[in-house]
């Protein structure tokens, strides 16, 4: 079929209907496809020596359809291809029907071949540069087709991919829908690096290297689409969640500026004013936007890790091994460990992992809260999954692929994002800037598989019948038993490390901690005061900065509280005694907190003034505790 690129393309599913396709010679055209047959004759062209769609078997083709060479005058058009192609025309030129294809409404459009054809309207095909296709080439806003699939590079302008995106297209960036074959060049060129060693080394003779390799293709496919899936699905939810992140994806390009890192004008990047106007209608980046946005958010984690001795520390090592076939793990463990790559393949892996799990520009809003590095996050965002074993639950929901709606799936993952952001900013805030990972994960790790047990048993009043209410609507919604308990989980499992270092510091038992933490914010409504915070409309930079940093100091001001009330008891497991007492206490200071709380609750929905207000109050009842 004229290009393995495209014949690779049309073989991936079976249940394709292909009803037009062109190349340099010639323009194919079946207006009603038999699925079966049409597919096996594909197979059967792609697997000559050489083919065109000259050598298609024509009896196979539907009635009014044909191939027609490009170098006709003109093509009849049957009244099934004019009903096709929305024309009322007897005759066309090749240019001319192809034109009319590409504007045709089908579900996927696909590119497999050379050549520009779409641009945006605001271009001159002179700036195309593609003299050859300007007789067909259409505009972004007149392409019909549902979803895109860039299997060629430059089939688009970048101009014409947004253009298209914006009015509702679906579609990413040749380099994104081509970073799979990247990516398995660079597994083999790594597993031949590593077992060239072992080959030198007499573990292995070179026959039984090439045959190790051979049997270990599908493995790689297997990591190189797990990879891409990664990264799409990334793209995909920040794409859900762009409009209220386009301050934030702002604030990372206007650095990535500054640091003459990016060019917006020469990425087609929005301009300060086009995001002003864009935030006034509600808009954020759209995908091919988003798609270089996470490019230059992955290589900034590279290059800062690399410059960097994160890459040599021991606890790097399983993501070093993870990235090589399950077949070579074991057996050949040390030359993973030696290999000449080792930083450059953990960096890139890092890198991948951190930013597909909280998309591009996290890193920057996390420096910017925290005043800490990318190599910190990079350190907090291991323990973090390895404290938590995120990942696997991460990979649990992937699986889920196609058996629970799609924006359910989406909504989980973004509960793992939040809580990956929240436990990360924890440990940059409460840590020391040089966080030991494996000290750190040995501190947590084990309190934390004991919290998760508790859960249950430690919630009381509305923080209960939220986790219960959780746990039911994520059943409903299909999630398993296992996964939605997980879920569920996480909003509490957000305040882990607030609770282990009370219960370190007041050698308690992490139950009745647990209990007096969260009986502490039942009380108080410290929950429906953080849930107001996290409602309130974020309208630049410095109101998000300003809404985090409340956020976060009420956090710490429930840890504080919950430990000198639990400090004031000899015995911790009384942790109900010594609510009670402390509530006795300062009985007068908590009636005028009701009160406060009952007028905030009356208006509903709090505004910032408000919140801050409450967040005072409850600061002032820490001050009078200690």
């Amino acid at each position: 079929m004229s290009g393995d690129v495209f014949g690779n393309g049309m073989l991936l599913s079976p249940c394709i209907q292909l009803i037009a396709a062109f190349n340099h010679q010639f323009i194919f055209i079946d207006p009603a496809p038999n699925i079966v047959s049409s597919f096996d004759e594909r197979q059967r062209l792609f697997a000559l020596p050489r083919s065109s769609w000259n050598d298609y078997n024509k009896s196979l083709i539907s009635q009014g359809g044909g191939i027609f060479s490009r170098s006709l005058k003109k093509v009849p058009l049957s009244p099934q291809v004019k009903s096709m192609v929305g024309s009322s025309q007897d005759y066309v030129t090749p240019d001319e029907l192809i034109t009319l294809l590409l504007k045709m409404p089908v579900e996927l459009l696909w590119n497999g071949g050379i050549g520009t054809y779409i641009k945006a309207s605001t271009e001159t095909n002179e700036q195309v540069k593609d003299k050859f296709n300007d007789a067909l080439r259409i505009d972004g806003k007149d392409l019909k087709a549902k979803v895109v699939g860039e299997g060629g590079n430059l089939g688009f302008t970048q101009l014409g991919r947004i253009e298209y995106a914006r009015k509702g297209g679906r579609l990413y960036t040749d380099s994104i829908d081509n970073s799979a074959g990247v990516d398995c060049s660079d597994h083999e060129v790594n597993l031949k690096i590593m077992l060239s060693q072992a080959v030198l080394q007499g573990k292995m003779s070179l026959p039984e290297r090439n045959q190790l390799l051979a049997s270990m293709t599908d493995d790689v496919a297997k990591l190189c689409i797990q990879d891409n899936y990664d990264q799409t699905q990334i793209i995909d939810m920040i794409q859900l969640q762009a409009t209220e992140l386009m301050h934030e994806h702002n604030r990372f390009m206007r650095h990535l500026e500054n640091q003459k890192i990016l060019n917006r004008k020469l990425e087609f990047l929005p301009t300060e004013e086009v995001v002003i106007d864009r935030i006034a209608h509600n808009q954020g980046l759209y995908a091919p936007e988003l798609c270089t946005l996470l490019s230059y958010s992955k290589l900034t984690y590279k290059n800062a890790l690399l410059g960097s001795s994160l890459a040599n520390a021991p606890f790097m090592d399983e993501i070093l091994v993870e990235y090589f076939p399950a077949a070579v793990q074991k057996k050949f463990k040390a030359e993973i460990l030696a290999h000449p790559l080792k930083r450059e393949i953990i960096a890139t892996q890092l890198s991948n992992q951190i930013i597909n799990q909280v998309g591009p520009g996290f890193g920057f809003r996390m420096r910017e809260e925290t005043g800490s590095n990318i190599v910190s996050i990079a350190k907090a965002y291991v323990i973090c999954k390895k404290v938590f074993a995120s990942d696997k639950l991460w990979k649990d929901i992937q699986e889920l692929d196609n058996q629970v709606n799609e924006f359910n799936r989406y909504a989980g993952f973004k509960m793992i994002s939040g809580f990956l952001e929240r436990s990360i900013s924890w440990l940059l805030r409460n840590q020391s800037t040089h966080l030991n990972v494996d000290q750190l994960i040995k501190r947590y790790q084990n309190d934390c598989n004991l919290l998760r047990k508790v859960i249950p048993h430690a919630l009381s009043g509305q923080a209960r019948k939220t986790y219960t209410s959780a746990k039911r609507q994520l059943l409903k919604q299909g999630f398993p038993p296992s996964i939605a308990i997980r879920l569920a989980e996480i909003t509490i499992l957000a305040s882990s490390f607030d609770i282990i270092e009370i219960k370190l510091a007041q050698k308690s038992h992490i139950e009745n901690t647990a209990h007096l933490f969260f009986s502490l914010a039942e009380r108080l409504k410290l929950n429906w005061i953080r849930d107001q915070i996290s409602e309130t409309n974020v309208r630049n930079h410095w109101h998000q900065l300003a809404i985090a940093n409340m956020r976060n100091e009420l956090h710490s001001i429930q840890r504080q509280l919950t430990e000198l009330i639990l400090q004031s008891v000899s015995n911790k497991r009384h942790t109900t005694k010594a609510l009670k007492q402390w509530m006795e206490k300062y009985s007068y200071a908590i009636r005028r907190y009701d009160q406060l709380v009952s007028e905030l609750q009356a208006s509903r929905k709090l505004d910032y003034t408000m919140a801050s207000v409450g967040v005072f109050e409850v600061r002032r009842l820490l001050s009078l505790t200690a």
